[in-house]
């Protein structure tokens, strides 16, 4: 896997003001590269360990276009997250049903598959449109217990690309009024010190 370098969204050249194609292109080029593929080239990288029965190498291509433009939309905006509606939800979980980090081998994927990449390509209808961790727990238990392990093993997280927040973090996001989601998560950061300091009973 190649060594991830965080994208931003104030990334400048001598005082260069990023534009949304400045900053697709930039994310673009970190999803291909965390794929494995060198460059913008149409010739298939040899570090390309994702199976075509779950997408086709011009599907991915497609993807990480897509995948720019809508994390460059999020960093540049920074407009409030879009929870996925009821209905979506139960697509989410059928889907998951359907295709369980389980049975992963079944459809190609290595035994040791990076599970940002499964997450991502598995489920790239809902991924950056509002899913959220705890409806991945619904929908895959072993998934999202993968993707556990996998962020607390990985010092940065989740890329920057794959926006699946926690729950919490989602609903908290998802309030429109930026003075509101600024208390809502000083209040947090209080409680999580509270916390730490005397114990989840007494407080």
């Amino acid at each position: 896997m190649q060594p991830q370098t965080a994208v931003t969204s104030d990334e400048k050249d001598d005082g260069y003001t990023p534009t949304p194609d400045f900053e697709e292109s930039i994310v673009e080029l970190h999803v291909l590269r965390y794929y494995g593929f060198p460059n913008y080239e149409d010739a298939p990288s040899d570090d390309y360990d994702v199976p075509e029965t779950a997408i086709t190498e011009n599907e991915f291509r497609e993807l990480a276009r897509e995948t720019a433009q809508l994390t460059s939309a999020r960093l540049i905006d920074e407009k409030p997250f879009t929870l996925l509606s009821p209905d979506e939800i139960k697509e989410v979980i059928a889907h998951g049903k359907k295709n369980p980090w389980s049975k992963r081998h079944k459809r190609g994927w290595p035994y040791h598959t990076n599970a940002f990449k499964f997450l991502h390509i598995t489920y790239r209808r809902w991924v950056n449109r509002g899913l959220s961790r705890d409806v991945i727990a619904k929908a895959d238990p072993g998934l999202y217990s993968a993707l556990n392990v996998k962020i607390s093993k990985t010092p940065e997280g989740l890329p920057q690309w794959l926006d699946v927040p926690t729950g919490a973090e989602a609903r908290m996001r998802a309030i429109k009024d930026p003075s509101d989601r600024e208390k809502l998560k000083i209040t947090r950061s209080v409680m999580r010190d509270l916390k730490r300091k005397y114990g989840p009973s007494q407080v």
